[in-house]
């Protein structure tokens, strides 16, 4: 079965990577490819949170804060577009065009949002195998994806697992 539209959302890890071993095999030639990464910015705690300070001290303090974030994220966007972009081009030179598309929020948010804007016939995409408190406290993006899309999804498994 050759599917025309396939989102793959990649973080960066060779396990993820993986999904890319999965287009060959369900694509034709005129198959239209999105690579999608995410960057999920940290959670800072809010200058609320430190008794004693003072407005002007938590303003400015925010205000830093708000500035490395913006600066963080900005070179993480800039590596995850030149990853993604390395990989596009492997795929554009055996013959799928290719799209890039880095967004920054909530990875399996931003995964759904971005299969509602293309409508995929399918999204590839690996999974850490993660169990346990890990699992509990990271939670598994693949099933929270799984859960809140109507697009089919491959679920590539993690070897080690």
């Amino acid at each position: 079965m050759d599917f025309k539209k396939i989102l793959i959302p990649l973080d960066g890890s060779r396990l993820s990577a993986r999904a890319l071993d999965m287009v060959e095999p369900i694509s034709g030639p005129e198959t239209q490819i999105t690579l999608l990464s995410v960057i999920d910015p940290p959670d800072f705690m809010t200058v609320e949170s430190f008794p004693g300070q003072s407005m002007s001290t938590a303003s400015s303090l925010s205000d830093s804060i708000v500035s490395a974030s913006t600066e963080m994220s900005g070179e993480l966007q800039t590596k995850a577009g030149q990853y993604l972009n390395h990989l596009a081009e492997r795929l554009r030179v055996s013959g799928h065009p290719t799209n890039v598309i880095v967004e920054i929020g909530d990875p399996a948010r931003i995964i759904v949002e971005v299969a509602d804007q293309i409508k995929p016939d399918i999204i590839v995409m690996s999974t850490h195998g993660r169990s346990g408190i890990t699992r509990w406290l990271l939670g598994s993006v693949t099933q929270k994806v799984l859960g809140m899309t109507q697009y089919p999804v491959l679920v590539i498994p993690n070897p080690q697992k």
